[in-house]
């Protein structure tokens, strides 16, 4: 979803899709210093590949159209193992039942890998 502030397109990516694109630039040319921390950084912290963030990003934006864009890449980064982490997540933005907090959670888990 790309959104326009002031004349400025915002499009959230998440930690995986950062990967895939740093995954092809390091690739294409040396990367610069922060870019090298960056790309250690998404290394360590991707829990899944960038193809499953797009297809958990889609579903849950089809299943919670009401759940800002911002929050859904949250949920793809961090892929919260509860609800109540899925809740602190969605503090204060608005309220989900408890049935769609739990269904939200069914599709996290569909994603999530196996402990190593």
């Amino acid at each position: 979803m790309v959104v326009t502030i002031q004349g400025v397109k915002i499009e959230y990516i998440t930690i995986p899709e950062v990967k895939e694109l740093f995954d092809r630039i390091s690739q294409e040319r040396e990367l610069e210093y922060e870019q090298k921390l960056t790309y250690d950084y998404v290394k360590k912290f991707s829990k899944i590949t960038a193809e499953e963030a797009r297809k958990l990003r889609k579903e849950l934006s089809e299943r919670f159209p009401k759940v800002k864009e911002s929050h859904i890449t949250n949920i793809v980064n961090i892929l919260p193992e509860t609800v109540n982490d899925l809740k602190v997540i969605l503090a204060k933005s608005f309220t989900l039942s408890e049935e769609e907090l739990e269904e939200m959670m069914k599709i996290i888990n569909k994603y999530r890998k196996e402990k190593k």
